[in-house]
C-alpha cells in the first residue's frame, strides 16, 4: 500500500470493528528503493469504532513511545469531511479536525519516527523540552500566553505554568502588591489586568486653575440707539469737539453705554 500519504480504505464495517494500518516516510521508502517489504521503521495506526465514536490509536513500532490517543465523533465530523468533498466549505469543524488529528497523534508520531531513524524533526516548537517551551513563554506578555494555551493541549497546560503566571505578575505590578492565599498566579494576574485596564479607561476629571466667578450686571451694554440724547452726547454734540479724554483733536473713541438716561445733575449744563 502507499505510505507516503494518509489513506485509509474505502469501505468500512458498520459494526464495531478494529483496523490496524501502517505508514512511513518516503525517505524511508527511497532509501529501500520503494520497496517496503521487512521495512520496520514505521508507525501503527489502529482504528477502533465504538458507536459514534472512532478512536485511533498510534505507535511507532518496536518502540517504547506512545501510543498516542485521539477520539472523533463522527456525527460531528463525517458531514463536514463530506461537505469538503461537495466542495462546501465547513472551515470550522474541518480545522478542529485538523488541530485534533495533528496535535493529538500526527505530529507526536512523526516526530518519534524522525528521531528512531535519525532524520530532522519537523520544524516546530512542539518538539522541544517543556522546559525550553516554558522559557520561551516567559518572554510573551501575559495576554499572548493565553492566546498560545489555545493552539494545542500541551501548551495549554504550559500556559497555565504557576511559576509562570508569578514571573508575569512580578513584571506586570511589582511584587508589592502580591495577594496572599492559595488563589493562582494566573487569577491574580487577570484580576490585577482587568482592575489596571478599567482605571486606563476612565473618565479623568479637569484640575486646571480654579477661577473665582464674577458678580456681572445684569444690564447688557450695547450701541445706544439713533435720537438719544442726554449725558455726553448734550455736552459734545459735534465729532470735532474735543474728547474729555485722550489727546486733543483726536475723533472721540465710541463708548459703549447702558440703555438708560441717568437722573442726575450735569453741572448746570441742562438747562
Amino acid at each position: 500500500m502507499r505510505v507516503d500519504r494518509f489513506h485509509l480504505p474505502d469501505e468500512w464495517p458498520s459494526m464495531g470493528f478494529t483496523v490496524s494500518l501502517c505508514y512511513t516516510l518516503p525517505e524511508l521508502l527511497a532509501n529501500r528503493g520503494g520497496n517496503p517489504s521487512n521495512l520496520t521503521e514505521t508507525v501503527v495506526v489502529k482504528f477502533q469504532s465504538l458507536g459514534h465514536l472512532l478512536n485511533v490509536y498510534g505507535s511507532v513500532a518496536n518502540d517504547s513511545s506512545g501510543p498516542y490517543r485521539v477520539c472523533l465523533d463522527k456525527n460531528r465530523f463525517f458531514p463536514a469531511i463530506n461537505s469538503l468533498r461537495a466542495n462546501r466549505n465547513p472551515q470550522g469543524e474541518i480545522a478542529e479536525f485538523w488541530r485534533i488529528v495533528k496535535d493529538g497523534l500526527a505530529l507526536p508520531l512523526l516526530m518519534d519516527l524522525c528521531a528512531k531513524v535519525g532524520l530532522a524533526s519537523p520544524p516546530c516548537l512542539m518538539r522541544l523540552p517543556p522546559d525550553l517551551k516554558l522559557k520561551i513563554l516567559g518572554f510573551l506578555p501575559g495576554n499572548d500566553i493565553v492566546k498560545v494555551g489555545c493552539a494545542c493541549k500541551e501548551l495549554q497546560i504550559l500556559s497555565c505554568n504557576d511559576d509562570l503566571w508569578k514571573q508575569k505578575y512580578v513584571e506586570e505590578f511589582g511584587s508589592g502588591t502580591a495577594a496572599q492565599g492559595l488563589v493562582p498566579w494566573k487569577k491574580r494576574f487577570a484580576t490585577f489586568w482587568e482592575s489596571k485596564k478599567a482605571a486606563r479607561s476612565a473618565p479623568v476629571g479637569y484640575n486646571g486653575p480654579f477661577f473665582m466667578p464674577l458678580r456681572r450686571d445684569p444690564i447688557i451694554f450695547q450701541a445706544p440707539p439713533a435720537g438719544m440724547r442726554g449725558g455726553d452726547y448734550d455736552r459734545f454734540p459735534g465729532l470735532s469737539a474735543p474728547a474729555p479724554f485722550g489727546q486733543p483733536g483726536r475723533l472721540p473713541r465710541y463708548q459703549y453705554r447702558r440703555l438708560f438716561t441717568p437722573n442726575c445733575n450735569l453741572g448746570g449744563l441742562s438747562g
